[in-house]
């Protein structure tokens, strides 16, 4: 790491102040950038910051040979879980490639997706487009062993987290219709899980898509949604419903 006081996103920082957990992880950081930069001989750049970083610190990397690489560390959370797994199992097709990890640590050496275009700059209709051509790729049965949790679980949590800042939506009528909707579903197949992670990824994931170190990437774009209505819409219709526009 380069000479200088490691500099923290705003948002990253808020959010690690929410829970004992996070600023514990928060004060760990310098030495666990310190150790991978070690380890996995990367020199690191400054940490990309913008108002959608949140739950990891990311930041452009290169490798001893001189490939550009993205380093992710993910800050404890409930959707970030599983990242890590998820990337393996897809192994590159359609996500980036996941070149090294560190499940204990949360840590994720990324294949850095170029030129980084930013889907958000398109119009919401080709955004769903995108978007839903990649949710069909992503869309394969684990294993039997999989660590994947059932879409009830993530449905339940979005539901318990929205309510519980309920005040902080513009629409708090549609956002409790929402809520009541997702903790009405129930996984209806082992497939469920998969599709599970693909929401997680898109909404964790692609927070960092635009400098090129999303999960999730297109041939030409990279998936970044625009707003957790349009995750919860992903989510109905696989339950079956139609979510009210």
């Amino acid at each position: 790491m380069k000479a200088m006081a490691l500099r923290i996103p705003s948002g990253l920082a808020a959010s690690c102040h929410k829970t004992p957990q996070r600023a514990a992880w928060l004060e760990r950081l310098p030495d666990v950038l310190r150790n991978l930069e070690r380890r996995w001989s990367l020199t690191l750049d400054a940490p990309f910051d913008d108002d959608e970083v949140s739950c990891s610190y990311v930041a452009a990397v290169t490798r001893a040979d001189g490939t550009p690489a993205v380093l992710k560390i993910g800050m404890p959370h409930m959707e970030g879980e599983h990242e890590i797994h998820g990337l393996r199992f897809w192994d590159g097709d359609p996500t980036v490639r996941l070149l090294r990890a560190d499940d204990d640590l949360g840590a994720m050496l990324l294949e850095r997706c170029e030129p980084g275009t930013v889907l958000r700059t398109l119009p919401e209709r080709e955004q769903d487009m995108v978007i839903s051509g990649l949710l069909r790729r992503l869309w394969r049965a684990p294993s039997a062993q999989h660590p994947f949790r059932p879409l009830s679980a993530l449905a339940e949590y979005w539901s318990e987290e929205t309510l519980a800042h309920i005040e902080q939506w513009p629409d708090t009528g549609w956002s409790a219709k929402v809520c009541a909707s997702l903790r009405s579903c129930r996984a209806p197949n082992p497939q469920s899980s998969c599709w599970l992670q693909t929401c997680t990824q898109a909404t964790s994931s692609g927070r960092n898509a635009s400098h090129g170190s999303s999960s999730t990437q297109s041939p030409s774009s990279e998936i970044r949604p625009t707003t957790r209505r349009s995750t919860c819409s992903i989510v109905l219709r696989d339950c079956g419903r139609t979510p009210t526009e």
